[in-house]
């Protein structure tokens, strides 16, 4: 969504504390989708498109280390787009399933949706809605008080900004993670630092200055 704006980790915080005591029904769903969005970068479209199957092995009763959104629900349908699964995200997921049963009133199965609605369609489960997801976003920003412009898509923009502050700046690194296949679409999600950008410039012209007056001494 255009416009909003990177989390940052104390806010994360705040959401996740937010749900897990404030969520009706399903507490541990809702973190989990909120943090698998952060460390995946997927878009809420995508990200609820994703089937229990695709993170978790229902036989082993293991969380699988990496995630596969589809082509067809990967935005521009042109290829899949494979992200590993963050360590911080398991114990979320992990506890998830557990609940599963309790949660849907059913067995798990590989094939149902990784995070579905409350309302079932002629008896079988079916994703979460985007507005439904939304909501969830929009309760926990109002309740925590943050500041901006945040959104579902403020996740993905959470992990541009993290990848360009690990890497030191790699355009390139963040584009692969964000699944880009051009990098102007990557360079949206870049936050501007003017600031530092004008000390930069600074700093370039007070060293050309000394650089000239001591070859002038010399």
């Amino acid at each position: 969504m255009k416009g909003c704006r990177p989390l940052i980790d104390d806010e994360i915080d705040q959401i996740i504390k937010f749900l897990e005591f404030d969520s009706r029904k399903y507490p541990f769903r809702d973190t989990a989708m909120i943090l698998l969005q952060i460390g995946t970068g997927f878009r809420i479209a995508g990200l609820l498109s994703i089937k229990v199957g695709d993170v978790y092995d229902v036989e082993k009763k293991k969380v699988l280390s990496e995630v596969t959104l589809a082509r067809m629900n990967n935005k521009g349908k042109k290829e899949s787009h494979t992200v590993p699964i963050p360590d911080n995200c398991l114990p979320y997921l992990e506890r998830y399933f557990k609940v599963w049963e309790q949660y849907f009133k059913q067995d798990l199965n590989a094939k149902d949706p990784l995070f579905p609605s409350e309302r079932k369609m002629e008896g079988e489960l079916v994703p979460m809605s985007q507005r439904h997801a939304r909501s969830y976003y929009e309760r926990a920003v109002d309740y925590c008080g943050l500041k901006g412009k945040v959104s579902t898509h403020s996740a993905r923009k959470t992990l541009a900004d993290r990848m360009m502050k690990a890497t030191n700046g790699d355009i390139i690194a963040v584009s692969t993670a964000l699944g880009h296949k051009n990098i102007n679409s990557t360079m949206a999600y870049i936050k501007k630092d003017t600031e530092k950008v004008k000390n930069l410039m600074q700093s370039f012209g007070q060293t050309s200055i000394k650089d000239s007056k001591t070859e002038k001494k010399n």
